[in-house]
């Protein structure tokens, strides 16, 4: 104990550049003072700041462009100009001479109005009947011109002209189909040999061979038996339109 004391005492006085001994001997070299320098210990610290990666994706962008398409319709509108009295679907025409004015009897199969062309007001449009039979209605009208001014009825090119003064005629309107659609002459007479007859006389059209044996009459879309109509006059014949607008043909006599 006092050993470790006395070291402590000359540690301490070395430390100050005293010299001192422990159990020195006279023979022992001098002691030479020591100087220990303690460097302080240095410590570095390297810092390193890591900044985020940022990744930066660029998606390509489309644009598209939508050009409105305008389409343009075009309407041609075509006037056409009537110059003559042409057939129409689901309609009859007839020229009516104003020769017949008077002549009519309506209580035979009675009577239409009918709708004037526009190129010609004697030339009329009428509906059709619905029954193909003349059963007393539905009819133009029936018509019996008087003495002296004979009846005379053409069809589409030809004319006739009456064979005896007591010839009548019922003119019957009717439609086989929308486009085929006529005036139907249902001849009457005393005799079923008077009629109409072409410019020799003889009787092409007559009551013959009109009726069932039951005194009906048969349809009027029977073949050869029933003349069909485009114009009626008292008088003249051939008849002597008003106008070339009046119908598509001249007339002539048969």
């Amino acid at each position: 104990m006092y050993k470790k004391y006395l070291f402590a005492i000359c540690l301490s006085y070395l430390l100050t550049n005293v010299n001192c001994c422990m159990s020195s001997k006279p023979t022992d070299p001098p002691v030479v003072p020591t100087s220990t320098t303690i460097s302080p210990s240095t410590s570095t610290t390297t810092s390193t700041t890591t900044s985020p990666t940022t990744s930066t994706t660029t998606t390509p962008t489309t644009s598209t462009t939508t050009t409105p398409t305008t389409s343009t319709t075009t309407t041609t509108t075509t006037v056409s100009t009537i110059t003559s009295c042409v057939k129409k679907d689901n309609k009859v025409n007839l020229y009516v001479d104003p020769s017949v004015a008077g002549s009519e009897n309506a209580a035979i199969g009675g009577s239409k109005t009918g709708t004037a062309c526009d190129v010609c007001a004697n030339t009329k449009y009428f509906d059709p009947a619905t029954n193909s039979k003349f059963t007393g209605t539905g009819a133009i009208n029936t018509y019996s011109c008087p003495t002296g001014k004979p009846l005379c009825l053409c069809d589409a090119t030809k004319c006739y002209k009456e064979t005896a003064d007591t010839v009548s005629v019922t003119l019957y309107p009717y439609c086989t189909s929308a486009t085929d659609c006529n005036v139907y002459g249902i001849i009457d007479a005393q005799k079923d040999t008077d009629g109409v007859a072409g410019a020799n006389g003889v009787a092409v059209w007559t009551p013959a061979n009109t009726l069932d044996s039951n005194f009906d009459f048969l349809p009027v879309t029977t073949a050869n038996t029933y003349m069909k109509v485009s114009a009626i006059s008292c008088g003249t014949c051939p008849i002597a339109v008003t106008s070339t607008s009046c119908l598509p043909t001249t007339l002539t006599m048969a």
